[in-house]
């Protein structure tokens, strides 16, 4: 977000509010504030106003309607799957940025963009073979992961893609919670 908007970098603690007021109702941007900043910390960080904001806003676009998602194709009757794609970009500043999973997927990634070595390859052949899985079997379990159980309301089963695979029950889930709780919508 902030490679599209410079103006990111430039909020503060008092411009803050206002910026994430355009992204919700102005009820509920303290409370998301505090607890996006709380998890940041949470994870180790120092967040600056910035990072905060660029949680928020990626959880509005990206994570909340995938949850969604699952959610109701759960609710259908159709195991779902879902994933976080954690594994940080080499550029700085752009983390584990918008589409950057599409190299590892597809098996064409670039040094100047998601690193060089065998833990860059490791990820790849698991995303490859999870997706080939899938496509095969509507099931995205694969040898070179840890079981990839379907997701449901009670487990919140996600697979973390990182470094290091893993399968993660309700990542971020205060955060979920407070966007499902105030009905918020993207």
């Amino acid at each position: 977000f902030s490679a599209m908007d410079p103006d990111i970098a430039k909020l503060s603690v008092a411009s803050l509010p206002g910026r994430v007021e355009r992204l919700v109702p102005r009820e509920h941007a303290a409370d998301l504030i505090e607890q996006y900043r709380k998890a940041l910390v949470n994870r180790g960080n120092a967040p600056t106003p910035a990072d905060i904001y660029i949680a928020i806003q990626g959880d509005k676009q990206f994570r909340m309607p995938n949850v969604r998602l699952v959610e109701l194709q759960r609710g259908l009757g159709s195991p779902g799957f879902s994933y976080v794609f954690s594994w940080k970009c080499v550029v700085p500043d752009l983390g584990a940025c918008h589409a950057l999973d599409v190299g590892f997927v597809f098996g064409s990634t670039y040094s100047e963009f998601h690193g060089v070595g065998t833990s860059v390859d490791r990820l790849a052949t698991q995303m490859q073979d999870a997706w080939i899985a899938f496509a095969r079997t509507g099931r995205p379990g694969a040898a070179s992961l840890p079981e990839w159980p379907a997701y449901d309301t009670n487990s919140r089963a996600t697979m973390v893609f990182d470094n290091t695979c893993r399968i993660d029950g309700d990542p971020d889930r205060d955060a979920r919670v407070l966007w499902a709780t105030r009905k918020l919508r993207s």
